[in-house]
């Protein structure tokens, strides 16, 4: 394996750069000494923005930093700062993409008038150079003055280079109103001042999360919210409309939910819930659900069970979405007793692709306890995952990270180790846009400051690799030909059928029947390099309507056969 991860780095079309990045995992970039607590998304360049604390001045401010794929610097001194003077301190932050490679903050500033407690919300534009947009120190979101306790609890974009911000009102002791305000491209609030109000008896302090949201593809939103009644989503429209009537309820839906956007306007959300029962006791369940744009559940009525074990020993699902609409879900899994990291692929119809209950990624290092998981894509349809690991040999505590096939083949020989600096906390990461990442966290000891470290898509430190076209990986660096999964399926009238080329191939794409029957011959030719897609219409070679059933698709190049089920159904 060794050897061919050397082969795919001497094959890359474009070089692989060294960089100010650190090849060591001991010793990695530090971003700030004076900062804390960072977020990160992504430049849209193979870089990111990283965003902080600030510490150097009076009170708490909030600096955002920007790092190229090289890791320099973009912004000068202590990165450029969302507000020249808030009052006392910032409280919660919350990062989002502009269309335009900049970068939205939204923020809640916490001050003392007049012996009486306030939270103003407010959101901040800064572009790529890290000039502000949106005035000196942001524009209000929520009303000017307002004593009664404010949280900001979430934020999205709008596609526009606006963006839609979300927080909770004190309704009384127990229960707060989940509020939303609408702010374009210039910063103008376009909703009432007071906001819009989606939940009365918003749960605060019992609820698994206070409010998830994703844009809907469309210029709206959708968020994911717990009232007095259960889980709920809504989706407001660009004018502050409800699409969705009173929201949706979600049953069952339990704690940490991860939601993403489906690539059709809709949401996909995996969780964890429990049931009891007499004979078995407590099983933990990892589930997910997709809703349709227009609030329809489509996997089932409890959605798709991921994976069931007893006696709590799963738990803390993330997900992501690839460009053909495959959810990929990884959690926190101690069925060995001790804890370690599953994952699973689901097709766009919700169908678990791997084995029963996942399969294992933190494969070759011993571990205690796992903190977080993240999962980056690649285009070529692997996903690296990123946890903090503590392993078993004392209080050691680093980032590892491990790649992975389609087909859930373990690509790199053993586990990359990002860091191995025993102070990270509150780590983030963020796609590079080549299969690689960067990841940042904050340590207070022995050096106060944000750190970050860059791991590239073969799991080297301190080298990057781009390429020079669209950002895709070169296809010489796939592991093998791959079959993906037909779409939809089963199908009605046509699916379509996907599959992955690492070099230039004479391709045959067959149907067969259960009885190896060929039906049709749907290519039969050479084909370069890359992705590929054919689509098939249910009928035979003849051109004729086929009947329902199960049929076998399969691919045959020089190099490989693959073959998968299809079902048609009239």
């Amino acid at each position: 394996m060794k050897m061919k991860i050397c082969f795919w780095a001497f094959l890359l079309s474009s070089a692989s750069c060294l960089s100010q990045w650190s090849n060591d995992p001991s010793t990695n970039l530090r971003v700030t000494t004076l900062g804390m607590l960072p977020r990160m998304i992504s430049d849209g360049s193979g870089g990111a923005y990283i965003a902080y604390y600030d510490m150097s001045l009076a009170g708490i401010h909030i600096a955002v930093q920007r790092l190229d794929r090289y890791g320099y610097r973009k912004f000068s001194g202590n990165g450029a700062m969302v507000a020249d003077s808030l009052h006392d301190q910032a409280q919660r932050y919350f990062l989002v993409h502009d269309k335009d490679g900049g970068v939205i903050v939204a923020f809640d500033d916490f001050f003392i008038k007049e012996d009486k407690y306030y939270n103003r919300a407010y959101a901040q534009r800064i572009d790529s150079t890290g000039q502000r947009l949106w005035g000196a120190n942001g524009v209000a979101v929520a009303p000017q003055d307002n004593a009664r306790n404010l949280d900001l609890v979430a934020a999205c974009p709008d596609g526009s280079n606006g963006c839609y911000v979300f927080w909770g009102l004190f309704h009384d002791s127990q229960h707060i109103d989940l509020m939303a305000q609408h702010l374009d491209s210039q910063g103008n609030a376009i909703w009432d001042s007071s906001g819009v109000k989606i939940s009365n008896q918003f749960v605060s302090y019992e609820s698994p999360v206070p409010c998830l949201a994703v844009d809907d593809e469309v210029g709206g939103s959708i968020s994911l919210y717990y009232d007095s009644t259960g889980a709920k989503i809504q989706r407001l429209d660009a004018q502050g409309r409800f699409l969705w009537g009173g929201g949706k309820s979600i049953s069952p839906l339990g704690w940490w939910p991860s939601m993403q956007k489906d690539g059709e306007g809709g949401i996909i959300i995996a969780h964890y819930y429990e049931i009891y029962s007499r004979e078995s006791g407590v099983k933990g369940i990892i589930a997910a659900q997709r809703i349709s744009k227009d609030g329809n559940l489509l996997w089932d009525s409890d959605g798709v069970t991921i994976t069931e074990l007893a006696d709590y020993n799963t738990f803390a699902p993330t997900m992501a979405i690839d460009q053909s609409k495959n959810s990929y879900i990884v959690w926190k899994d101690r069925r060995s007793g001790d804890q370690d990291v599953y994952a699973q692929r689901l097709n766009p119809n919700g169908k678990p692709q791997w084995s029963r209950d996942g399969i294992k990624i933190s494969q070759f290092h011993s571990t205690k306890d796992i903190n977080n998981t993240d999962i980056v894509l690649s285009p070529d349809y692997s996903i690296m995952v990123i946890w903090r690991n503590w392993t078993q040999d004392g209080d050691t505590i680093s980032l590892h990270a491990q790649r992975i096939d389609a087909e859930g083949n373990y690509l790199w020989p053993e586990d990359a180790v990002v860091t191995s600096r025993e102070r990270n906390s509150n780590y983030k990461v963020a796609s590079d846009g080549h299969g690689g990442a960067i990841c940042c966290w904050y340590e207070t000891q022995p050096e106060f400051g944000v750190y970050a470290q860059q791991i590239n898509y073969l799991g080297q430190l301190g080298k990057v690799i781009t390429t020079p076209v669209g950002g895709q990986i070169d296809p010489s660096m796939t592991r093998k030909t791959q079959l993906f999964y037909a779409y939809p399926n089963p199908f009605n009238s046509e699916t379509m059928i996907k599959f992955h080329l690492p070099r230039a191939n004479h391709v045959q794409l067959k149907i067969y029947n259960l009885s190896g029957k060929e039906v049709i011959t749907l290519l039969d030719k050479q084909i370069k390099a890359g992705d590929e897609q054919v689509k098939w219409n249910g009928r035979d070679q003849n051109g004729d309507n086929i009947s329902s059933g199960l049929y076998f698709i399969r691919l045959k190049s020089d190099e490989s056969v693959a073959t998968q089920k299809v079902l048609l159904i009239r």
